[in-house]
């Protein structure tokens, strides 16, 4: 069962990035709260759980943290770029309201 939600509010998403690269190896750091975020919430019915309803609504906050760290060395005459060959990216974690997710 879905329903709509005439309350919601406007999510609004601060975010603070910053970036730096240094010979072949690139590093970014992101921070972000997305205040009064819109998420899809799934519940079952009072007295009958075989029925679940779907609606939108909003969480107070969801706060993320993004840290990446890539390289891309040359190898004598190569010299790999990130428009044509790509980068590899060696670590990369997001932090969710007490959880790490790793990517």
């Amino acid at each position: 069962m879905q329903s709509g939600n005439p309350n919601l509010s406007s999510e609004h998403v601060h975010d603070v990035t910053a970036a730096a690269e240094w010979k072949y190896v690139q590093a970014m750091v992101s921070w972000q709260d997305e205040r009064d975020a819109i998420i899809y919430w799934a519940e079952q019915m009072p007295g009958n759980t075989s029925i679940t309803k779907v609606k939108y609504k909003n969480l107070n906050s969801i706060k993320s943290l993004t840290v990446m760290l890539a390289a891309a060395p040359s190898f004598g005459l190569l010299e790999p770029t990130p428009g044509r060959w790509g980068s590899q990216t060696v670590a990369c974690a997001e932090h969710h309201d007490g959880y790490f997710q790793h990517g």
